[in-house]
């Protein structure tokens, strides 16, 4: 549990949640689009009328990315499992 906070806590400071992510320097605005939190505040803020760095179909596309390679990952390790049992 404690080597993943290496990577949740500093994509959490990227991700647009305490800081614009225009104000970032250009090595944070990249890992903020490798960040799906990035995407889900940019559509939260984009349906609340608030500004948006990414665009909405950017944020979609990103998103839909994201969810196919898990749910791929996933059922790959179900699979995996299943073979063990």
């Amino acid at each position: 549990m404690m080597p993943l906070n290496f990577v949740r806590i500093p994509l959490l400071f990227v991700s647009g949640v305490y800081t614009p992510i225009k104000d970032l320097p250009a090595w944070g605005q990249v890992a903020a689009m490798l960040s799906p939190l990035t995407h889900t505040i940019e559509l939260a803020r984009y349906g609340l009328g608030g500004e948006n760095f990414f665009g909405p179909f950017v944020n979609v596309v990103v998103l839909s990315a994201y969810t196919v390679v898990f749910l791929f990952v996933g059922i790959r390790f179900h699979i995996m499992n299943q073979r063990k049992e």
